[in-house]
């Protein structure tokens, strides 16, 4: 048996896991670390703590494991977005590094695109998010700001490409990272040089483009030694964090396709085609296999709202007992609806300044049916991202459900009914992103020679088919939240 050493440095933690060879998870390991929020929209983390995390996650994870020798290889997911200037060894030219929330380039982004035409930006890149996020504009700060800094730059990595270069000396970067560059064009698989020239940046500053699942090199002699590991474990090059999130939730050929219900909530898919929409603002990512795409749309509020619900609505219960209560309301919740637009819309919302709040509210109503409407309401604006998505491409069923929200069953019976598909509740919730990276490590060294075992892991999950007679009644009810999404879209446009 052979083992993949994984690591998934997200937004506020890195989880590094051993796999074996059948996509099961051994064991894993979580090391947070902060971010420093700043006035004008930084957001910044420490790159070496990324690395410390690291290396005491694996010191933890490998305490009594008696198999090292036969770990073969190590695979890397990371947020997106990220712009670590390095040298050209690898070291860090500045403790801080802009994430993938950071907002400080809206200036930058402006000048760019008084000479670029923004739609055109948009449908060659696929860049759905607000602009001044994506890496270009971020350097284009550095280049601004911190002109010394700029200059000493070999490359601006991703999170996960910095931490290769750490494990490797090698500077890269893959397609499904480089994607999100802000320059990159989705139908040649290259850099554009003339977005970076309109940028007025250098075209040797970006990263060399490989594929996820190619070995950019081996451990570095002194890490193996300190690991305990052979100085023939390979490394992939790993992708970002929603690529190996589509890879890990079994997503592998088009149409095929995942919702993730954390936080926020999102439906993507894998396609052999990138896809776009100017109004929705998909954004479109590479996927981790060659010649895939993963079109994505999502919402801002899911498991935010719900929080915010039953923190302060209903204190008292678990989440098991709020899913149970809300099990015993009918579909519809007696008329009660909830908008769950808490933290402004997204691109398939009303408005994007718009603000939530319930309706249809009576003195018959129970606890249960504003417990179920939280559900609903969070369901039926889902639905509007994976409407905009499936007016794209196919999605096949069932729709691979993953994150904290899949281990509610009464939330997946009601997803099942509103979208109107069969959903399943993945196996692997939580780790996906790492199982993603374990089969980029394990095709990188031979082991495996495609993703089916991935798509094998996740079909153990549990099936929530939908039900036609529910299905048409939630259809009778949808405009009934699209009135009240309009009128809290209305309402705060009259206050403002």
């Amino acid at each position: 048996m052979k083992y993949a050493l994984v690591f998934d440095l997200g937004t506020g933690s890195v989880k590094a896991a051993l796999f074996d060879e059948q996509a099961s998870a051994i064991k894993s390991e979580t090391i947070p670390y902060p971010t420093e929020y700043r006035d004008g929209g930084f957001r910044e983390q420490k790159p070496e703590e990324w690395f410390a995390g690291i290396c005491t996650a694996v010191q933890r994870l490998l305490e009594g494991f008696a198999y090292r020798s036969d770990i073969a290889a190590i695979a890397l997911s990371g947020h997106s977005l990220g712009v670590v200037a390095v040298d050209e060894e690898g070291n860090l030219l500045a403790e801080k590094t802009p994430i993938w929330s950071d907002s400080r380039a809206e200036k930058q982004a402006e000048c760019f695109f008084s000479s670029v035409d923004y739609r055109s930006w948009y449908e060659t890149t696929g860049n759905g998010f607000p602009p001044h996020l994506y890496s270009v504009f971020k350097i284009m700060w550095y280049r601004e700001n911190c002109p010394e800094l700029y200059e000493k730059t070999a490359a601006f990595l991703g999170s996960k490409d910095y931490i290769n270069a750490c494990l490797t000396g090698r500077l890269c970067t893959d397609r499904s990272y480089a994607s999100g560059s802000g320059v990159y064009d989705l139908s040649t698989h290259r850099y554009r040089e003339d977005y970076i020239r309109a940028a007025g940046l250098d075209v040797s500053k970006f990263p060399e483009i490989l594929p996820s699942d190619a070995v950019i090199g081996t451990l570095k002699p002194a890490l193996a030694e300190a690991w305990g590991l052979s100085e023939s474990v390979v490394v992939a090059a790993g992708g970002v964090d929603n690529a190996c999130m589509t890879l890990g939730a079994g997503c592998i050929e088009n149409g095929e396709a995942y919702v993730s219900l954390g936080s926020s909530a999102w439906i993507a898919a894998c396609a052999d085609r990138p896809a776009v929409d100017f109004e929705k603002k998909i954004y479109t990512w590479e996927h981790c296999i060659d010649g895939m795409y993963i079109p994505s749309s999502g919402i801002f509020s899911s498991g935010t709202a719900l929080d915010w619900v039953k923190n302060s609505m209903f204190p008292d219960l678990s989440v098991k007992e709020f899913d149970q209560l809300a099990a015993t309301a009918p579909i519809g919740s007696n008329g009660v609806v909830f908008c769950p637009v808490l933290s402004g819309g997204s691109s398939v919302d009303v408005s994007d300044k718009m603000k939530g709040g319930f309706a249809g509210l009576a003195l018959g109503i129970s606890r249960a049916d504003i417990a179920r409407a939280a559900l609903e309401g969070i369901a039926w604006d889902l639905q509007l991202a994976v409407d905009t998505l499936a007016g794209k491409i196919p999605i096949s069923e069932p729709l691979c459900a993953v994150g904290g929200g899949a281990k509610s069953a009464v939330w997946l019976d009601i997803y099942a009914n509103i979208l109107g598909k069969d959903m399943l509740s993945g196996a692997v919730l939580r780790d996906t992103a790492a199982l993603g990276a374990a089969g980029l490590a394990f095709r990188a060294c031979g082991i495996w020679d495609g993703y089916e075992k991935i798509r094998e892991s996740q079909a153990g999950g549990k099936l929530y088919p939908k039900d036609a007679s529910a299905v048409e009644q939630y259809q009778s009810l949808r405009n009934r939240f699209t009135q009240l999404c309009e009128q809290c879209a209305q309402r705060e446009s009259r206050v403002n």
